[in-house]
């Protein structure tokens, strides 16, 4: 895709469940030609950041309504990409002699299409609507760990065993 004068390019790899009712994001490879980069850890950041937010709006990006009112109040109400469901994300960045251009914008509109063609070839089925859901996946409500929401009903947190930042995986 282009934008921003870059150009950036995502390959996704999932695994389907066998009985075909889920699926995860197991690592996501990204290329990018923003132009001259001044600073590479920057641009690798908002590479990771993107590909959070592109699998957000593509696997949970969804609002839905009863008798007219919005259902979702609270982010344990709306799904989004958590560190702890991340998957692995290889960036790459294209040299160039062109000027510095945007970096952000450009990965996270890549993501839903690299999502829909890597479960097309998992498992056959085509998906053309987001949020991307498999024919029989259900969608189950997150609790959201009360250190990062403090609305009454939230579970405690801590790191689970063998976490680790993405920054050293």
């Amino acid at each position: 895709t282009v934008g921003h004068r870059s150009y950036g390019a995502v390959v996704v790899e999932v695994t389907v469940a066998p009985d075909g009712t889920s699926y995860s994001v197991d690592r996501v490879v990204s290329a990018l030609d923003c132009g001259l980069v001044i600073n590479p850890d920057n641009v690798v950041s908002q590479i990771e950041g993107s590909v959070a937010f592109g699998l957000s709006l593509a696997r949970f990006g969804q609002i839905t309504f009863t008798d007219g009112e919005v259902d979702q109040h609270y982010y344990s109400d709306y799904h989004i990409t958590r560190m702890h469901t991340m998957p692995v994300v290889e960036s790459h960045i294209v040299p160039s002699g062109q000027g510095p251009s945007g970096a952000s914008e450009t990965m996270a509109c890549v993501i839903a299409p690299a999502l829909a063609n890597a479960l097309a070839m998992a498992n056959g089925q085509r998906c053309c609507a987001v949020p991307i859901v498999l024919q029989n996946e259900v969608i189950e409500p997150w609790q959201v760990p009360a250190g990062l929401n403090t609305f009454t009903g939230a579970t405690d947190w801590g790191p689970q065993p063998g976490w680790l930042p993405i920054s050293s995986r």
